[in-house]
C-alpha cells in the first residue's frame, strides 16, 4: 500500500454549513486509510510546507463544520465519524511535522520513538475508533486471556494427532462442508430466518506458509480459503476457523450488511477492522450453540486462538507502550502461554510490524460482549438473542463507536427515522 495525499486546494477548504458540503469536501481530500505496516506511515516522505498546508486545510474544514445539524440518525453517525477522522489526521500530520528533518526511523518499537505516547494514541484511534488508554487496553487483554486460558488448561486432550489430513486431500473440503451442514442445522436458533444469503464458496489456498494463517476470507470472491501451512492439515481447527471466516463470521457479515445494513446512504469513511474482526471473534463463542466444538480437540483449538489473540494485546501494549524488549516479550509469553510457543516468534514479529492491528479482534469482541451484558441486565427475561445478533450485525459496516448509540439507533429505527436498505 502507498500513502495517499490530499488533492483538494486550500482555497476550497471553507465549506458551506451543511452535511452534504462537508461530505463532498471530505471525499476530495483523499485521506489515507489505515495501513498495516506502520513504517509506511512513519517513514513516509513529507516536507514541512506540504504538511503545514494540509494542517491548515483540515483546521479550516473542522472550523467550518463545527455546528452542522444532521437530519437523521445515519447522518449523525457519519457526521461524528467524519469529524473524528479529520481530528485523527490532524494529529497524524502534526506528528509527521514534528519529525521533519529528523533522521529517526521506525525499527519495531513505538516506545523508542520521539512522541511515542502520541503515536500509540494515534494508532489506537485509527484502528479501534476510540480513545482507550494502554492500561485499559492491556487490562481487557489480560481478562480475556485469563478466561480463555483457564478453560484451555481444563481440557484433557486425547488422541490429539489422529485428525490429520494431507494438504492435498479432497477430504478437507468435504469436512468443511460437513461443518457447514452441522452449523446450519442450528443456525436459526441464534440468527433471523428472514435474511437470505449466499452459501459460502470453499476452496484450497495455494499461499501456504507465505501467508501465516490456516485460512482466510476473500471479500471480493466471497470465498473461504483454507490454507495448509505445511504438508498436513489438522482437522481439529475446522470448526472455529469456519465460524470466524465464513458463517456467521466474515462471509455472513458481508452478505448481511450488503443487503440489510442500517443506513442506506454511502458512508464515505472506511469500515473499521475492530467491528469486522470483533464480530468474527465474537461468533466463535457461539460455536457450541451452533452444534460445533463437540470434539474436545476442536474446542481446544478455539480456546487456544481466543487466548492467543488476548496474549497479542498484552504483548502489543508491552512492546509499544511499556518498552518491553523482544526477549522480555518472549519470556512473558513462554511463562504464561507455553501452549502458544509454536506461533510466538511469528506473532511477535507481526506485532512489531503491525502495531495495534492485532488488538482489533479482542477490543471489538469486548465491545459486543459488553453491550450484550448491559442489555441482558436491563431486559432480563425479555432479552432476545436473535434480535440482538440481527441488530449488531446490521450496524457492523459502521464505526465500532456506533455500539455506544445502540439504544438510540434502534429506538429511532422503530419510529421509522433511520434510513435502511
Amino acid at each position: 500500500m502507498i500513502l495517499l495525499v490530499f488533492k483538494a486546494s486550500i482555497t476550497n477548504a471553507v465549506i458551506q454549513n451543511d452535511f452534504k458540503s462537508l461530505k463532498k469536501e471530505f471525499s476530495k481530500m483523499n485521506l489515507p486509510n489505515v495501513q498495516l505496516d506502520f513504517s509506511n506511515i512513519f517513514n513516509s516522505q513529507q516536507n514541512l510546507e506540504d504538511l503545514s498546508q494540509k494542517l491548515l486545510h483540515i483546521n479550516q474544514v473542522l472550523l467550518s463544520s463545527k455546528n452542522i445539524e444532521t437530519q437523521n440518525t445515519c447522518e449523525m453517525i457519519e457526521y461524528k465519524k467524519l469529524r473524528f477522522d479529520l481530528k485523527l489526521h490532524k494529529s497524524r500530520l502534526q506528528l509527521l511535522k514534528n519529525k521533519v528533518d529528523n533522521s529517526e526511523s521506525y525499527n519495531g518499537s513505538i516506545y523508542k520513538l520521539n512522541y511515542a505516547k502520541q503515536w500509540y494514541q494515534l494508532l489506537t484511534l485509527w484502528w479501534l475508533g476510540e480513545d482507550i488508554s494502554p492500561k485499559e487496553l492491556k487490562a481487557i487483554g489480560e481478562n480475556e486471556f485469563e478466561l480463555a486460558y483457564k478453560q484451555l488448561t481444563l481440557i484433557n486432550r486425547v488422541e490429539q494427532d489422529k485428525k490429520i489430513a494431507s494438504k492435498n486431500s479432497e477430504y478437507i473440503k468435504k469436512a468443511y462442508l460437513q461443518t457447514e451442514a452441522t452449523l446450519m442445522q442450528h443456525f436459526y436458533k441464534l440468527f433471523p430466518t428472514g435474511w437470505a444469503f449466499k452459501p459460502v464458496k470453499i476452496e484450497k489456498s495455494n499461499l501456504g506458509n507465505s501467508f501465516p494463517a490456516p485460512g482466510y476470507y476473500n471479500l471480493e470472491l466471497e470465498t473461504f480459503f483454507y490454507n495448509p501451512l505445511d504438508d498436513n492439515y489438522n482437522l481439529s481447527q475446522l470448526d472455529w476457523l469456519f465460524v470466524h471466516e465464513a458463517i456467521p463470521g466474515h462471509h455472513y457479515q458481508k452478505q448481511i450488511v450488503d443487503k440489510y445494513g442500517i443506513c442506506s446512504q454511502q458512508i464515505v469513511t472506511e469500515a473499521e477492522m475492530a467491528f469486522t474482526e470483533g464480530w468474527a471473534a465474537y461468533t466463535e463463542t457461539l460455536g457450541k450453540e451452533l452444534g460445533l466444538f463437540q470434539d474436545i480437540n476442536s474446542y481446544y483449538f478455539a480456546l487456544k486462538w481466543q487466548a492467543l489473540r488476548a496474549m497479542r494485546v498484552i504483548i502489543d501494549v508491552g512492546i509499544h507502550a511499556q518498552g518491553w524488549s523482544v526477549s522480555e516479550a518472549e519470556s512473558y509469553w513462554l511463562k504464561n502461554f507455553p501452549e502458544g510457543k509454536d506461533v510466538m516468534n511469528r506473532e511477535i514479529a507481526r506485532i512489531q510490524k503491525w502495531p495495534m492491528q492485532v488488538n482489533t479482534y479482542v477490543y471489538g469482541k469486548y465491545k459486543i460482549e459488553q453491550l450484550k451484558s448491559q442489555l441482558k441486565q436491563q431486559q432480563g427475561l425479555l432479552f432476545n438473542g436473535v434480535q440482538f445478533h440481527k441488530n449488531v450485525i446490521s450496524l457492523s459496516q459502521l464505526p465500532l463507536s456506533s455500539i455506544n448509540n445502540y439504544q438510540q439507533i434502534f429506538t429511532n429505527n422503530k419510529k421509522g427515522v433511520i434510513h435502511e436498505k
